[in-house]
């Protein structure tokens, strides 16, 4: 018996709809930032969907939009750094 559901692909939109308000998220680092969805997830957020979405990552490549200005209130990222 297989018990691995089939592998369902969908759009970057898609993806971020599962978003909600309030929600804490992590963002993959470096290189593997998922910058697709990333600007999805701000779409979301500049249309008034989103609201208080805590957003954490260690270090990304590229850009980091949802650090903006027009998206105080929305996102708010939490940057984590391990010390030793």
């Amino acid at each position: 018996m297989n018990m691995l559901k089939p592998v369902k692909f969908v759009s970057a939109e898609e993806a971020v709809k599962v978003i909600k308000s309030g929600d804490r998220i992590h963002v993959h680092s470096v290189a593997l930032a998922p910058q697709k969805l990333i600007q999805a997830m701000c779409a979301r957020g500049r249309s008034g969907e989103l609201r208080n979405v805590k957003i954490q990552h260690l270090h990304t490549e590229g850009s980091a939009p949802y650090a903006e200005a027009e998206f105080e209130g929305v996102f708010f990222p939490r940057i984590v750094f391990c010390r030793s």
